[in-house]
């Protein structure tokens, strides 16, 4: 794969994942809000606690991402003021690895390491709720959570329409951070892998090296 193709193919998968984590960003909140109800200590600290690190880590990548495109913007506005050349002046032409060289910038925020590794994080502890969750569902609220990790402060009835709701809430989310991280990890290795590719052809002598 070209360097230019893989950059069209790591924009294109990272608007994917600015949707993907705006979806996250919505789910957290009925995960949350359900977490409360939840008899159970171990359930209701780690879920709303899985959920509430979801919803400030995803505030945070959608505010960079706003950052990257507001700075990106007065960046293409001043190319497109350039004055055009004088038809009298030659035009140097660009060597194609030259152009694809520069074109290959910073990658988008969901493809940067520290990203693509903190929703591979939260995707398996979404991944541990939703087993600790359907194990409660299927074997009831006195089989599956002990004496002790009942809240004394609670004293309404277990509800097993809030612990379907928050199960079914707690899979989605585990989708789309499963989702996050595969777009995330693809766009960057496709990027990665056609630098080094272009690397090694200058290195080689195939192609000539970008000035």
């Amino acid at each position: 794969m070209s360097l230019e193709t893989a950059k069209k193919l790591s924009k294109k998968l990272a608007n994917v994942s600015l949707y993907l984590t705006i979806s996250a960003l919505v789910v957290s909140i009925p995960i949350i809000v359900l977490s409360i109800f939840n008899f159970g200590l171990s359930s209701r600290w780690f879920n709303g606690g899985a959920s509430i690190v979801t919803l400030v880590f995803c505030l945070i990548v959608l505010g960079i991402k706003i950052w990257e495109r507001m700075r990106a913007g007065p960046e293409e506005s001043t190319n497109a003021n350039a004055p055009l050349p004088s038809p009298k002046t030659p035009k140097t032409p660009k060597t194609p690895t030259s152009a694809l060289w520069k074109a290959s910038g910073s990658l988008p925020v969901s493809q940067s390491l520290p990203v693509v590794c903190l929703f591979l994080l939260l995707a398996l502890l979404h991944l541990i709720a939703f087993i600790l969750m359907v194990s409660i569902t299927i074997e009831g609220a006195v089989r599956s959570t002990l004496p002790a990790e009942r809240d004394p402060s609670v004293t309404y009835p277990w509800n097993i329409k809030v612990q379907i709701g928050q199960t079914a809430c707690i899979g989605v989310q585990t989708l789309i951070l499963i989702a996050c991280f595969g777009t995330g990890y693809a766009g960057r290795s496709r990027v990665t892998e056609a630098e080094n590719e272009l690397r090694d052809e200058i290195e080689w002598g195939v192609t000539e090296a970008p000035k």
